[in-house]
Parts: C-alpha cells; structure tokens; sequence
C-alpha cells in the first residue's frame, strides 16, 4: 500500500522540524516508491546521521544503493544492519541473493 499524500505530507513536516524524526523511514520509503531514489537516499543518510543503529534505514539505503547498481555499497549497509541485528531476515536474505547474482 502505497502512502497518501497527506501522509508524505505530514512526514516530510516531521521531517523538515527534525531531521533524526522517526518518519524520516517512512518518507524515505515513499520516495522509493515514488521514483524519487536520490531524495530518499539524502534522506535516510541525514536520519542516520542521527539514528546511527537504526537497523531498517540501513536496509532500505541498502536496498536502494542496489536499486541504484551499488552493490558494494549496498552489501555494505546490509553488511551493518546484521552487525546491528544478527537475526534481521530482510537484510540477510538480500546479502544472500548478492551473492547468488
């Protein structure tokens, strides 16, 4: 389900109030549903400037530094979300098709 502009709305005013707001992972995930990749990358880098542990932003920037053909870096992010969370499936399942490729 894709997000209503009233709710990209209201997360990007949270946003725009505090850069290290929670919504900055829903807003960065609209925009990769938007298209809006480079958006959405600045993003969650300026969400993780201050949610360093945040282990959902490093699996979306890795998922779209793939969208993006950076695999280097997207193993890279996947690569901390497992140091973060050793258990997260969504991470390990992308290193794992990384590697298959």
């Amino acid at each position: 389900m894709s997000a209503s502009p009233a709710q990209v709305r209201q997360w990007s005013e949270e946003v725009a109030a505090d850069p290290g707001a929670p919504a900055f992972l829903p807003l960065a995930e609209a925009y990769r549903a938007m298209g809006r990749r480079d958006a959405a990358v600045r993003l969650l880098l300026r969400g993780l400037e201050r949610n360093p542990d945040h282990v959902d932003a490093h699996h979306l920037l890795g998922l779209l530094y793939r969208d993006g053909g950076e695999q280097v870096k997207a193993f890279d992010e996947w690569d901390i979300a497992l140091r973060l969370a050793p258990d997260h499936g969504p991470a390990r399942r992308e290193i794992g098709l990384l590697c298959t490729e």
